[in-house]
């Protein structure tokens, strides 16, 4: 349950500006942390860091533990190691070219790998981080350097001796592959190194970091390769059923993500202990977490394998409240924020509020002709995150200029100021929203258009792609923002 006034900003790492292909762990992020506080903000909401797979898309990685390679800031490995990498200094762009930036970071991290990869495996820190994080960091690695060699083929059309892990085929693949395996190991210890030392700093300033848990793990990753019974394929490991969402606001035919769907009763019956040690995982990393598509603890919709869109599932019943009163320590439960967005149930907010969640309130799902809407700002309630739009909205400055004439006039009569003034007058509106937590995607203030959205649901490519330029902390809008904070009492 959320107690005092804050503000926030939603901004993921690969955002960020710097000389790599990608935003990283390094001085960009303490340079970003640095700015948050100067300006009143005290939450940072970042998307998932999990190793990306398909389509880079942080919501489908190939280990719902791992860390994401691309993030470590290769000048710490520099400077931590004594090493010079030669790096090359490349000036971001507009937005990520994913593939161009894979490739020369894993020859990057690589060349790393081979300088420093023998001194670290002989050392207690290294030696301790693998026996502690065992219990998911081996079939990690083993999945990742197997995929890797193959040419990252979908997990659907590697070997079926590799997908049901034959004794034989697996025992001369970990030996012939021992190099690699080490080299992925080798990745997560540095990853979750500079993570540990970004995160103190920004503790030091009084920036605590909001972390996204999505609901389901990707069909490709080492979760499912590890732990089949407690997903939805069958015993050759293909998908039977997968996870998805119904016609609404933001796809007409549903969007049909793909994800295996979980079986309950296996994770029952293991007193939910692959959840246990994912959540306590989360809680190590971060100060709170939001658990996207919250709803799929009440009913989830699942699609049966192979179709073509989301129209064809149906609602299933999930663990609900004794899910959480199992696996989540009382201490833990003021961490948890809901995305409780879509289509409205009853029964999802019954949930949400015996638990005491925070749940989301978007700006752009105000103003409808309808009555009763959540989203408007006279609806809003203090233990709640207002936002003015997700990762998975057009940024504000886009949204605006898509909608039609008569709908700004409505908002604009609704907040009492000129169409010209409506985006300054939403992010007040939301600011001065009684919600305990107000969180602005950066995007939104710095009054970027559809240009800078980071992902449109339903689609696999062009997404996740948006970056910074350097100079982002100087825009005027900025300091604006930074008035509203004070003004607001979002400051401390």
């Amino acid at each position: 349950m959320l107690t005092k006034r804050e503000a926030g900003v939603l901004l993921h790492i690969t955002s960020l500006p710097g000389p790599e292909g990608t935003g990283t762990l390094g001085s960009a992020a303490r340079d970003f942390g640095r700015w948050l506080k100067n300006n009143g903000f005290s939450v940072w909401q970042v998307l998932p860091l999990c190793h990306a797979g398909y389509a880079q898309s942080p919501y489908l990685g190939l280990s719902a533990f791992a860390g994401n390679p691309m993030l470590i800031d290769l000048r710490l490995c520099e400077e931590e190691y004594g090493i010079n990498l030669g790096l090359c200094i490349s000036k971001a762009g507009k937005n990520i070219d994913y593939e161009k930036a894979y490739v020369q970071k894993m020859n990057d991290l690589k060349r790393w790998f081979r300088e420093t990869g023998e001194l670290l495996a002989g050392s207690s820190k290294y030696i301790d981080f693998c026996e502690a994080e065992s219990y998911w960091l081996d079939d990690y690695a083993v999945f990742a350097a197997y995929r890797s060699v193959s040419g990252n083929t979908g997990f659907d059309e590697l070997p079926l001796e590799f997908r049901v892990r034959d004794k034989k085929f697996m025992e001369n693949i970990i030996k012939e592959l021992s190099n690699e395996i080490s080299f992925f190991k080798t990745l997560q210890y540095e990853f979750f190194r500079q993570w540990k030392q970004l995160r103190s700093f920004l503790a030091d300033m009084g920036i605590q970091i909001v972390g996204d848990l999505p609901i389901f793990v990707a069909y490709d990753s080492s979760d499912v390769w590890q732990n089949p019974g407690l997903f939805s394929v069958d015993d050759e490991l293909r998908l039977t059923s997968v996870a998805g969402v119904p016609p609404d606001y933001f796809s007409k035919t549903g969007q049909l993500w793909g994800n295996p769907v979980y079986n309950w009763e296996k994770h029952r019956e293991s007193d939910f202990m692959w959840w246990r040690k994912r959540l306590g995982k989360m809680t190590e990393m971060f100060d709170r977490i939001r658990i996207d598509h919250f709803r799929g603890f009440e009913t989830y919709w699942e699609i049966p394998a192979g179709s073509g869109t989301a129209e064809g599932g149906r609602w299933m019943p999930g663990p609900g409240r004794n899910f959480f009163d199992q696996v989540l320590a009382e201490k833990y439960r003021d961490a948890i924020i809901a995305e409780d967005l879509g289509e409205y149930s009853e029964k999802v907010e019954q949930l949400r509020q015996d638990m005491g969640f925070p749940g989301m309130r978007v700006i752009q799902f105000a103003f409808g002709e309808g009555k009763g809407n959540p989203h408007n700002p006279h609806f809003h309630t203090q233990n709640s995150v207002v936002y003015t739009g997700t990762h998975d909205n057009d940024t504000l400055a886009g949204w605006l200029k898509g909608i039609k004439k008569e709908d700004k006039l409505r908002i604009a009569g609704y907040l009492g100021c000129s169409e010209r003034d409506l985006h300054l007058s939403l992010i007040r509106v939301a600011m001065a929203s009684v919600a305990h937590l107000c969180v602005l995607p950066m995007q939104d203030i710095l009054k970027l258009g559809t240009e800078a959205r980071m992902n449109i649901p339903g689609t696999s490519e062009g997404n996740w792609k948006w970056r910074m330029e350097e100079t982002y902390p100087e825009r005027a809008f900025a300091s604006v923002v930074s008035e509203m904070i004070k003004t607001y009492e979002r400051n401390h």
